[in-house]
């Protein structure tokens, strides 16, 4: 059976087929050859898992994290916590983007942490603006490494933690975990 991910894939290249057919472009290949090359690219940062129900997402802005939304919410349910580690810079419409997820997901904890950019937002206003749209817990870790190792308890073993709202994040989390021994 198809896992979630594969699924979207699947319909991605059936749509990608349709629209290259209906402007009338010449297609050498057939639908399956098609579906199978579009079915393995990847997206790096765009519901990445890069450690075991760990995913980092780019989306840093209000447009993105509301498809990160939608996403999340048709991934099939799982046991565990959820946990959402967080940060973005002052150009975007952070609260925005707090405010799409906070009140369209649900989600056990949000770490909430700093990049390292002088476009930064302190990490304790974002939690000030998390606390103002949810009742889920709101932990505040200044340095991405404390906040990785909070998220990684909340999450526990069984749960999902997504990290995203900011493409800082994204690169200082694949080089944190890029330094971590292999287990």
């Amino acid at each position: 059976p198809c896992s979630f991910s594969n699924k979207l894939k699947v319909v991605l290249a059936e749509k990608a087929i349709h629209a290259f057919r209906k402007k009338r472009w010449k297609l050498h290949q057939t639908n399956e050859e098609y579906q199978d090359t579009l079915f393995h690219v990847k997206w790096p940062g765009r519901m990445e898992e890069i450690l075991p129900g760990v995913y980092i997402d780019g989306a840093h802005n209000e447009n993105a994290v509301e498809r990160f939304v939608e996403t999340v919410k048709r991934r099939p349910v799982h046991g565990g916590r959820t946990v959402i580690l967080f940060s973005a810079v002052k150009e975007k419409e952070y609260e925005k983007m707090i405010a799409e997820l906070c009140q369209n997901l649900s989600v056990d904890s949000y770490v909430i942490t700093t990049v390292e950019s002088t476009r930064k937002v302190d990490a304790g206003e974002l939690a000030r603006i998390a606390r103002k749209y949810t009742d889920s817990e709101v932990t505040v870790r200044e340095q991405l490494e404390e906040a990785w190792a909070e998220m990684m308890k909340q999450k526990g073993e069984d749960g999902i933690a997504y990290c995203l709202g900011s493409l800082y994040l994204v690169g200082m989390i694949k080089e944190l975990v890029k330094g971590e021994p292999e287990c």
